[in-house]
């Protein structure tokens, strides 16, 4: 079987898996009913997941108990963005409810004023958050970094820095890369690195990720990668085989093989985010008169917004 005919056959395999699982999510429809339809449905969706989250979370403590629910969330999210959001759909599940005490109503609504003012005041100053903090590194020294691991790494690990330093770094959809030796259809919903005939890297293909309903698929020529270590890695891999083994293909899993990388190599366990940011950070500074449009298509490459790339991700302390 020519490799175009086994991606031919594993690409018919997965419409097969999609169409069973699509018949097997109608069943479930016809007997539990249509999920949320209008907007209205949709929000007070989300406002009973959120509060079923945070219940379960809170174990033992009663929701009614606002010191142990504030007490909860800042042990369980360091973002104080949110917690301010769980706090948010909290207060309006119960503000309406007659047997949900008032004291505990009040506490709950001072303390997601005081995170809104932080919130505001983190993003207006574009402070780095503790956490950041924790874990930041200078993407000058990332690139010190990858230097050092360029001649002593292994082939894995300088694939993976490829991935995340060639271009604007993305989240962590690069757990679910598989290979392939011909461009997949445009219906597709998977992550892919298309390799050219003589096995360099076409491009990196990436259907499923956090935004791709927002901003659809994202193609990204191989030329963007310098070094032939992605395309070393995919070598002695088939068509429709995962790139990384089963564990590091989780989302948990990734970002601790990512942490783990950057600790080994920086000796600050940087986070995937804390990567975002820093780059953003450093192309700002590098340009600080950086056009709009070229702030967007930063933004794009990136999978997220122009308004997440000014507010969010840069940061100037």
């Amino acid at each position: 079987m020519t490799p175009e005919q086994r991606d031919a056959a594993r690409a018919k395999a997965r419409e097969v898996a999609r169409a069973r699982r699509a018949a097997a999510q109608g069943s479930r429809a016809a007997t539990q009913g249509p999920g949320p339809q209008t907007p209205e449905e949709v929000r007070a969706h989300r406002l009973r997941s959120s509060v079923a989250r945070l219940a379960r979370k809170l174990g033992d403590t009663p929701l009614t108990d606002a010191d142990g629910v504030i007490r909860v969330l800042r042990k369980a999210y360091s973002n104080i963005n949110t917690q301010r959001t769980y706090l948010a759909r909290l207060i309006a599940s119960v503000r309406d409810d007659p047997g949900y005490p008032k004291p505990a109503l009040e506490t709950l609504r001072q303390e997601m004023l005081r995170l809104i003012k932080q919130v505001r005041h983190d993003y207006g100053e574009n402070d780095r958050s503790d956490r950041d903090k924790k874990g930041w590194v200078d993407w000058r020294d990332l690139r010190a970094a990858r230097e050092r691991c360029e001649r002593e790494g292994t082939l894995r690990e300088r694939a993976v820095l490829s991935l995340y330093m060639d271009f604007p770094p993305r989240r962590a959809e690069y757990r679910t890369l598989r290979v392939r030796r011909t461009m997949p259809p445009d219906d597709d919903t998977e992550n892919y690195v298309v390799l050219n005939k003589d096995g360099s890297v076409r491009c990196v293909t990436l259907a499923s990720y956090k935004t791709s309903k927002k901003y659809g698929r994202y193609d990204i020529p191989g030329a963007r990668y310098d070094n032939d270590a992605l395309a070393a890695y995919c070598a002695n891999l088939a068509p429709g085989d995962w790139l990384w083994r089963r564990g590091w293909r989780s989302p948990s899993g990734w970002s601790q093989m990512v942490g783990d990388l950057t600790l080994k190599w920086t000796g600050r366990r940087a986070t995937i985010n804390v990567l975002r940011k820093s780059y953003v950070s450093y192309l700002s500074a590098l340009q600080p008169a950086m056009t709009t449009n070229h702030r967007r298509q930063v933004a794009a490459a990136m999978g997220t917004s122009l308004q997440m790339i000014d507010l969010v991700y840069r940061k100037v302390k």
